[in-house]
């Protein structure tokens, strides 16, 4: 049995990039008591802004011009090295001049970073979007060794040397920051230098329309999409105080432990999408959404339970007020997932225009929300904000995607998933004070997945 799971593909391609992505994610953990402890909860929020600067401008800087990479696959299949030299040729003029800009507008006019930290985050954000590229062809490769790679190193090693910078050099913000910036640096350089050595043909610019013609609007997604993670913590920064941002920032970046498995997935899911739904065989692709669904709806409870207990172990006592607000940003790492089904089918339509409208209206409705309700009711309201936010963006792709296809992603299955999580949330703060029922509850979920997976795997004769 053991044997066979090992043998299918499949399965080693996502456990690969799975385990990956949960290191990358346990990175974030294994550190909290780390840097919690290096820095105060005012620098932690400092550090926490400054990389929500970073997370906004990666969009900008190479045009989103990431997201036409599976798109090219379709279109240039047998020209994807050349395509990929010319993307890249495209974002590096792009980000020269836009890095030009920002950085004379942030000395003459708005000073919001240093010189040294604005520098570390235009090069970040610029070699983040070269990674997120060189990442986005792997998927489409089905490379999920080097794209595992891609995924964790950078973290690892921004983490060593953030550790060194900060006990070192008297300014700890930017010793975390740039450990930070030189590590992605150093892995987006080699991604660069990869691409130009491997290709054979003259670089051409007639890609330039193409990517131009997609490109664009996925600018405003890429932007709406950060806004809805990180606007909230500036927002908190501004409107209450950069402790609660700390403090917010840590429950948020352990409740998106989910995303560790969901991205996973979607590493796998795309690639296998884009055949099954260019040869019409929707009902493979209902049959195996209902699975990760359901997987996802027994898996969600789980973190939620067992967070408590695992924030308590990894931080300082100042930081457990946010316990409360583990149930919402856990579930918003849930409607992440839920709607990067419908943003799939979108892309490729080449619907990006109507992708863009419909996150950048999710983050109107964040702000919105967030300037009414964080003045009066702090880190938690945000979190809330923030699930809403996320919810009315998976109804409105969801809207969407059944006007382009009725035939894909079957309501039942997205219905039975939604009751599940949302149960789980209820019963979270029914037993918020009781470790045992929670644990016991996450056990059980636990031992329902295996089951319910075990049994598909020998129904479907090993193959998933």
């Amino acid at each position: 049995m053991l044997k066979r799971i090992l043998n299918n593909k499949s399965i080693r391609m996502s456990s690969i990039y799975m385990i990956a992505n949960i290191i990358n994610k346990a990175i974030a953990f294994i550190t909290i008591p780390i840097f919690s402890r290096l820095l105060t909860t005012n620098e932690y929020g400092i550090v926490s802004t400054y990389s929500s600067y970073v997370l906004i401008l990666q969009y900008i800087m190479g045009l989103s011009s990431e997201y036409t990479v599976r798109n090219a696959y379709v279109d240039f299949k047998e020209k994807i090295p050349e395509y990929m030299a010319s993307m890249y040729l495209l974002g590096i003029t792009s980000s020269a001049i836009i890095s030009s800009i920002i950085l004379i507008l942030n000395v003459v006019y708005f000073h919001m970073l240093t010189v040294p930290i604005c520098i570390c985050c235009l090069m970040q954000s610029f070699m983040t979007y070269i990674n997120n590229a060189m990442s986005s062809k792997l998927m489409m490769d089905n490379n999920y060794i080097k794209r595992s790679v891609i995924t964790a190193m950078p973290n690892i090693v921004s983490v060593i040397l953030g550790i060194i910078l900060i006990l070192n050099i008297r300014n700890k913000v930017l010793g975390r920051i740039l450990g930070y910036a030189v590590a992605v640096s150093l892995f987006g350089i080699y991604n660069i230098i990869y691409v130009f050595a491997k290709t054979e043909k003259k670089i051409s610019t007639k890609y330039w329309g193409y990517i131009l013609k997609i490109s664009p609007p996925m600018i405003l997604h890429g932007l709406s999409i950060i806004s809805l993670s990180q606007l909230d913590r500036i927002m908190i920064t501004t409107l209450r105080s950069a402790s609660e941002t700390g403090i917010y920032s840590i429950i948020y970046s352990m409740s998106m432990l989910v995303l560790a498995i969901t991205q996973a997935i979607d590493g796998v899911w795309v690639p296998w999408f884009t055949k099954q739904y260019s040869d019409c065989r929707y009902i493979a692709i209902n049959k195996r959404a209902s699975q990760y669904l359901f997987a996802m709806s027994m898996i969600v409870p789980v973190i939620m339970f067992v967070m408590p207990e695992i924030l308590m172990i990894a931080t300082p006592k100042d930081y457990w007020s946010g316990i409360s607000m583990i149930p919402p940003l856990v579930l918003s790492s849930f409607f992440i997932y839920l709607y990067q089904y419908y943003v799939n089918l979108e892309l490729y339509e080449k619907r990006t225009k109507t992708i863009s409208v419909l996150t950048f209206t999710a983050t109107v409705f964040n702000i919105v929300t967030n300037y009414i309700f964080i003045p009066k009711y702090g880190v938690f309201a945000a979190a809330y904000t923030t699930l809403f936010s996320y919810i009315l963006l998976f109804l409105l792709h969801c809207l969407v995607g059944r006007h382009i296809n009725k035939n894909v992603f079957e309501l039942k299955s997205i219905f039975y998933s939604l009751l599940t999580v949302f149960v789980a949330l209820f019963v979270f703060y029914i037993f918020i004070d009781k470790l045992l029922v929670r644990w016991s509850l996450a056990i059980f979920a636990l031992i329902i997945l295996v089951l319910k997976s075990y049994h598909l795997y020998e129904e479907n004769g090993g193959k998933v």
